[in-house]
């Protein structure tokens, strides 16, 4: 690239190679221009497959880059299930390396950043490390486990459980890819080993494991209290009769709370509270289009549900930022203009007159 194209990079002339595959060009924009500056890429995609495509595409041509994605909770607005648990750990592994700026590249589909997100404190104040040779009360470790929202169980299997053995303590942390099994002697960690969750036997040592909260809504006494607050709030009738309201009050998550979520806190926060002001940002596709028929749908599912008195719903403003707030807000980033560029086609094939066919490489 020409000296004058890279000083030109937030300009609307910079050339963007869109014949030439995303993930290859947003790596070489990357290291051309942002490595040493100590700047990450977040990038806005139109829809959800785009960004894990280019996931995919980047783990592969540049496996170095350190590559985060906030998955979708491949849910529908208002439906009353909840994501799979892999995916609430993915998205939470995720907002906590934005919270970090743990990240070069960062894959936002624009139908996932519209939420509200929990408040970056609540993700930061449920994370701990352990390590090897840590003193740790096991009692108060059940506990934190426990306020942080995960499930005791007699068997771990998936993400956000644990299970305790005498001094052995199984647990799978949200965001890991696999389980753990901590030994203790006495109160101290003796040892710390992946498990298979298939046969439930040790695989690897370890020196330390990370702890993420189980869930993006606090499950604890202040977080139910917080909940019934606002729900008293916001909602009129006959709370004896509310499904929501009952099941977290006994503290019970049910199917489909992650669209009460913004009643968990005092505040909530957007996209723009987890990535630094000083990164750059790259839209994708049809950004504005995305945001727009998404928020037509989020509406229009909000008519549809919004009158049962068992369940009341909240409006989507309560749940989405605005399309022209959260473009307002974008604007304040350096972007990346992107724009065609068509090589021109140069043609050297001898043509023999006499011959036929005529054209002969």
């Amino acid at each position: 690239m020409a000296t004058s194209q890279k000083k030109d990079l937030f300009k609307k002339g910079f050339i963007f190679e869109s014949n030439t595959s995303h993930s290859i060009e947003i790596g070489r924009i990357f290291y051309t221009h942002l490595k040493d500056k100590n700047k990450s890429l977040n990038i806005f995609t139109a829809n959800v497959f785009d960004a894990i495509l280019l996931k995919e595409e980047m783990a592969w041509f540049y496996p170095e880059l350190r590559i985060n994605h906030l998955p979708d909770w491949e849910t529908l607005p208002y439906d009353q299930i909840s994501p799979h648990p892999e995916l609430t750990s993915e998205r939470l592994l995720a907002l906590y390396q934005m919270s970090q700026n743990e990240f070069d590249i960062n894959l936002l589909p624009i139908t996932t950043v519209l939420h509200f997100l929990p408040p970056k404190s609540y993700v930061e104040k449920f994370s701990f490390d352990f390590k090897v040779k840590q003193e740790v009360d096991i009692e108060g470790f059940k506990t934190r486990l426990i306020k942080n929202g995960y499930l005791n169980v007699d068997k771990v299997l998936s993400p956000g459980e644990f299970a305790i053995r005498g001094s052995i303590i199984d647990i799978y942390p949200m965001g890991s890819i696999v389980p753990y099994r901590i030994d203790f002697f006495g109160n101290e960690i003796d040892s710390i080993r992946t498990f298979d969750v298939d046969t439930q036997r040790g695989l690897y040592p370890t020196k330390k494991i990370k702890l993420l909260p189980a869930r993006e809504f606090p499950i604890d006494s202040d977080g139910v209290s917080k909940f019934r607050e606002n729900y008293r709030e916001k909602f009129d009738g006959d709370l004896s009769k509310s499904k929501p309201y009952k099941s977290i009050s006994k503290g019970t998550p049910f199917a489909g709370v992650e669209w009460y979520l913004p009643l968990f806190f005092e505040t909530i926060n957007t996209i723009f509270d987890y990535i630094n002001p000083h990164d750059i940002t790259l839209q994708l596709g049809d950004v504005y289009k995305a945001a727009t028929d998404y928020q037509a749908e989020a509406q229009s599912r909000f008519r549809l549900y919004a009158y049962d008195s068992e369940r009341p719903i909240l409006e989507t403003k309560d749940l989405l930022l605005p399309t022209d707030k959260f473009f307002k807000e974008i604007n304040k980033f350096e972007q990346i203009q992107k724009s065609k560029f068509i090589a021109p086609i140069q043609f050297d094939v001898p043509i023999e007159r006499e011959e036929s066919p005529p054209l002969r490489k």
